[in-house]
């Protein structure tokens, strides 16, 4: 009852936005604004979690601005953890809507956070680089949450997600044309479009676009003295202690289901799979995988 508190703007409190992203070498110049108007003076800040400063403007931060607000703030305060309340039930192994009995992960370390498609990326880079804990606590249980650290211990596959909605674009014999690769990603900035991985073949590169046709078209058109095929695809990505069992049984419990566009794509190392699937197929091939990988396995 005795708290004391007031609000401010992140506009206000001098949140440096570039890109959309807040600057973090403004640290120190946020951190002395709310020290010594709030702090100092035991008032605790009450601060908007979606808008910075821009070339002397408001912009807001879009989505899951408030995220990023958030973990920049614990890391220019040096917090002890950072806290988001979420209307879902913490990160869970698969999106809810299509897997009903999805589970709760408990623990996830900074990486595999940051692959998880309800967090903000930039968001959790604040907290990881001064290994700030990250609580995402269900907003009507708070006892149902997921904590973000160093710490965790990653035992099997922990998560599966994806991208429903791609392109799969294909580009057929450039092995014997010099600098065609380049023009393929020229052609990609030049129309803003969004890649989300390359698989290189014997004698093609393809790419899973995340972008309209629209400006895929551009982008063929573009690219008009390739051979190049496209088609609607679905990605789909594991997340978790992967070697190489787990990137065959990766590929066979997909087969399982339909034929994939590609085989598994993964780094020895890496804590991420990923497989091209024709996108009709994508949420039955993620309730499988699902099923195979999570439910089926003892803990």
């Amino acid at each position: 009852n005795n708290l004391k508190v007031n609000s401010t703007t992140g506009y206000d409190s001098g949140i440096l936005v570039e890109n959309g992203t807040i600057v973090k070498s403004f640290k120190d110049h946020v951190k002395n604004f709310i020290k010594n108007n709030f702090l100092d003076k035991n008032i605790t800040p009450l601060i908007t979690g979606f808008d910075g400063i821009s070339n002397g403007k408001r912009v807001t931060l879009g989505r899951s601005g408030s995220d990023q607000t958030a973990t920049f703030l614990s890391y220019a305060l040096n917090a002890d953890a950072v806290y988001l309340l979420k209307d879902t039930k913490g990160v869970q192994t698969a999106d809810p809507s299509i897997v009903e009995n999805s589970k709760n992960i408990q623990h996830l370390s900074y990486d595999m956070a940051m692959e998880a498609d309800n967090i903000q990326l930039e968001a959790i880079r604040y907290v990881k680089k001064d290994s700030i804990p990250l609580y995402i606590q269900y907003i009507e249980n708070p006892e149902i949450k997921t904590k973000v650290d160093y710490h965790c211990i990653v035992s099997g596959i922990k998560l599966i997600t994806g991208i429903e909605n791609c392109i799969f674009f294909e580009v057929g014999e450039i092995m014997d044309q010099p600098g065609s690769e380049k023009e393929i990603f020229d052609a990609f900035f030049k129309y803003k479009i969004n890649k989300e991985i390359s698989l290189d073949t014997r004698n093609s590169v393809a790419f899973v676009l995340d972008s309209g046709l629209d400006k895929i078209s551009s982008v063929i058109k573009e690219l008009k003295d390739h051979s190049i095929k496209i088609q609607n695809c679905s990605l789909i990505t594991i997340i978790g202690n992967i070697d190489r069992n787990n990137k065959q049984l990766f590929e066979d419990y997909t087969w399982e289901i339909c034929e994939p566009l590609s085989s598994a794509s993964w780094i020895k190392g890496s804590i991420v799979a990923n497989m091209v699937v024709p996108r009709e197929k994508y949420k039955q091939v993620i309730k499988h995988l699902h099923k195979k990988f999570i439910e089926d396995v003892k803990n």
